[in-house]
Order: C-alpha cells, then sequence, then structure tokens
C-alpha cells in the first residue's frame, strides 16, 4: 500500500493527526497525557516548531504546528516513537501503540489557520464529552483564553492577535479568540470536507504552490489524489 505523500518546506503549517493502533487508547490517565505533553515539548524545542492548537482525546490526538524548517517527519518519529516506549514500559506491553504512521495536511494558513483552531479544540463538544471546550483540560483552549497560564511552547499570542487583528488589550484579544471558538460550536460545516486530495487545506493555486516548493511530480501528485483516507474526528 503506498504510503501518503509527505510535503516538508519550510514555513508549513499542519493539521496533524495521530490514532492509536486498533483505535485503542492511547492515553489510559492523566499521567499519560502530561507525559505525552512533555515528550512534545521536548519535540518542539529541539525541532523549533510552532505550536498553534493542539488537543489529547482518548484515542488519538490533534496538532496544528508551523515548522520553520522541513522537519516534520523527523519530528513525529521523535514524538511517537518516544512516546510509544513510555506507554509499553509503563503498561507492560509490547507492540505498536499508533496506527501506522501520523496523517498530516499542510494547510493554507491565510485562509483556514483560524478555522483549523477552532476545529481541533472544539473536538471534545463535536465527540461529546463536554458542552464547552474550556471544561476539556488537555487542549490549547484554555491557556489561549487566558483561563489558566500558557506553556512557553504554546504559539497563543499569535492566534489571539490573529482573531483580533491586534486590536486592544492582550485580555481583549482573548477573549475576542474565546468568542470565536463559541461561535463555532453547533455549526454543521465539517472543515475536513475542504480537504483536497487528502492532503492539503487550500485552493487550487494554494496546491500548486506546495507541490512547486515540494518538488512533486505529476506521478506523486496522482498518488495523492489516490489516499483516501478518513479523517480523525
Amino acid at each position: 500500500m503506498t504510503r501518503p505523500l509527505r510535503l516538508e518546506f519550510p514555513g508549513a503549517v499542519y493539521h496533524v493527526m495521530s490514532r492509536g493502533d486498533n483505535k485503542q487508547k492511547i492515553f489510559l490517565n492523566d499521567h499519560d497525557r502530561r507525559r505525552f505533553l512533555k515528550i512534545y515539548q521536548d519535540v518542539v524545542k529541539r525541532q523549533s516548531w510552532m505550536t498553534y492548537a493542539w488537543c489529547l482525546m482518548d484515542n488519538h490526538f490533534h496538532l496544528v504546528i508551523e515548522t520553520p524548517e522541513p522537519n516534520l517527519s523527523e519530528g513525529m518519529r521523535l514524538l511517537n516513537g518516544i512516546y510509544t516506549q513510555y506507554f509499553n514500559a509503563n503498561k507492560g506491553r509490547v507492540g505498536h501503540v499508533f496506527q501506522g504512521r501520523f496523517h498530516s495536511i499542510v494547510v493554507d494558513e491565510n485562509v483556514y489557520l483560524l478555522e483549523l483552531v477552532r476545529y481541533v479544540v472544539l473536538n471534545p463538544v463535536r465527540s461529546g464529552r463536554v458542552d464547552n471546550p474550556g471544561k476539556w483540560p488537555w487542549s490549547s483552549y484554555k491557556a489561549t483564553a487566558g483561563l489558566e497560564p500558557c506553556p512557553p511552547w504554546l504559539n497563543a499570542d499569535e492566534v489571539t492577535d490573529a482573531v483580533s487583528e491586534r486590536i486592544g488589550t492582550r485580555r481583549d484579544r482573548q477573549k475576542s479568540y474565546a468568542d470565536f471558538i463559541l461561535k463555532g460550536m453547533g455549526r454543521d460545516e465539517d472543515l475536513m470536507e475542504k480537504v483536497q486530495q487528502q492532503v492539503y487545506l487550500g485552493d487550487a493555486e494554494f496546491i500548486v504552490k506546495v507541490q512547486d516548493r515540494c518538488s512533486v511530480s505529476p506521478e506523486l501528485a496522482d498518488i495523492a489524489r489516490e489516499q483516501k483516507r478518513k479523517p480523525l474526528a
């Protein structure tokens, strides 16, 4: 089976998802979640990633990141690999923790970044786990909204600045972000339905620009069109 096309270039923005093998839980308790975030923090520092949103569910996780260097695959191998070692050692098990390789979508941040951030932090609401994103402790929502301390690896100010167009005080911008997120609750539109060829969140012009930057051949572009992988909820 053909592996998903990887598109890596400096400054790329991605929606990254990874699911547990056989849809099994990858986080059994809060200790697992804290360990994962510690590993993620180390990877972000090592790879110089920027994090715009994240959300941990029981059997999968979502990230919205920017990679100043073309190192997404390298960083994800570290993240999933180190966490797998921890998980297996801690649970006294062997074998795969994650279902194959991670799934990534390259994003036109000028059009879809804020929608994607909202999509990710509303994941627990869509799944019925909570009725408000502020009630889910394992996402970037509360830190970005100023409801809890912001970790050094979360680029919350960039997100609130984009939502508010840098108008008002920092607290005003955080409130604008929270209002923006909450306005997305109950919307029927599924952002993932806008993904093109399974790997692009952007229009045809954006796709051509990405392919040019990555030197994607027509043959590889055809492979990407044939990829049929269902997005994670």
